[in-house]
């Protein structure tokens, strides 16, 4: 029997935010910490053995540098071309994964919801896709990058006052709708999601009528975001600058190259409110199993880059560093950006000293 929808859209309640482990500012006055989430592979019975297979696949790709990733065909096959991606891929499940949702926002909604018994496009979940979605460090990158980004936004929603959240590249929003239900109903939250994919808009606009977020409105918008962000500004006109006090770009930015990244972060830069905040995620270069991802798993191609390499593209977009808090989870998949635009006549600095930090250090 196929489970709808509202059966497996039903998000993990995590009441404790990131535990800080250790953390420094650098010269620039940009902020690093470090930090562990809570996540739903620490009750998983296989989370071990999965990745102890993971960690030796991904040391066989390293030894074997020939061994090609997997190949999309037009007719929704795929062809596996070395013996990780063939294990990957042996599973009725893993298979539907990859030929029907893979590279949609429907790709990632299994790991969002590892306990789902079926996948969006219907196929039940088998054992090997379950201990990859609850297990993999990928699947479990996914769920404490969003939950970082959930703590930050939360942080700076204001009660009594509107509330307005732009999600860039939104996919299925399912991050944005997670920490928006944690909100309280006097932050008359209005959320604007952005997005080329049409599937992607309406899978969002199923979720929320069937989990409604209580005081929250909810709009979409399908732009092309290279047109309207990056070759022009159009979405920054239309929208309004300087009007936004929650932007978020969680999912996307890993997919342009430097040029494309800088002015992608000015404009969106831009949106931010003074007081307002921006999150920013990117896939980290120097990350565990990073072959297992490129040609095991064979995700399409993005710009893993170093915590250095993202503070050159923040500072070429014109961002004070003294504004930018980096915060990395201890799987290490993902950096987190905190991009703060601060209050007239003040300074990041002065406002990162006088306002506590709603990461507690672990005791």
């Amino acid at each position: 029997m196929k489970a709808t929808v509202a059966e497996h859209h039903r998000p993990t309640k995590h009441k404790d935010a990131p535990t800080l482990l250790d953390g420094f500012t650098d010269a620039d006055g940009m902020e690093v910490r470090y930090v562990h989430v809570e996540d739903e592979s620490r009750n998983s019975q296989t989370l071990h053995e999965r990745q102890r297979w993971i960690a030796d696949a991904d040391k066989a790709l390293r030894q074997h540098l020939d061994w090609k990733g997997p190949e999309d065909t037009p007719d929704k096959e795929i062809i596996l071309h070395n013996p990780v991606s063939r294990a990957v891929y042996n599973s009725p499940a893993m298979r539907e994964w990859r030929t029907k949702l893979v590279p949609s926002a429907k790709a990632l909604y299994p790991m969002q919801r590892p306990n789902s018994s079926h996948l969006p496009s219907g196929g039940e979940v088998d054992p090997l896709a379950r201990s990859f979605f609850f297990d993999a460090i990928d699947s479990i990158g996914i769920r404490t990058r969003a939950r970082i980004m959930g703590s930050i936004m939360e942080e700076h929603a204001l009660p009594g006052e509107a509330n307005r959240w732009v999600s860039l590249a939104s996919g299925a929003a399912v991050p944005v709708f997670d920490a928006a239900a944690r909100f309280d109903v006097s932050m008359n939250l209005a959320i604007d999601l952005v997005d080329y994919d049409q599937n992607a808009l309406d899978f969002a606009q199923q979720l929320a009528r069937q989990q409604p977020i209580e005081g929250a409105s909810i709009r979409m918008h399908r732009r092309n975001l290279v047109k309207d962000m990056i070759a022009t500004d159009s979405l920054v006109q239309d929208l309004g600058e300087e009007t936004i006090g929650m932007v978020d770009a969680l999912g996307i930015f890993e997919y342009f190259d430097d040029q494309r990244s800088v002015l992608f972060l000015k404009n969106a830069y831009r949106l931010v409110q003074p007081g307002g905040v921006m999150v920013a995620a990117n896939m980290l270069s120097d990350r565990p199993e990073l072959d297992f991802n490129q040609r095991g798993i064979g995700w399409p191609k993005i710009f893993p880059r170093s915590r250095s390499q993202l503070k050159q593209l923040l500072t070429r977009a014109g961002v004070p560093l003294d504004c930018v808090t980096m915060t990395i989870p201890e799987d290490r998949v993902y950096v987190v950006a905190e991009i703060k635009r601060q209050q007239l006549q003040a300074s990041c600095s002065k406002e990162k000293r006088l306002k506590r930090s709603s990461l507690a250090p672990r005791r």
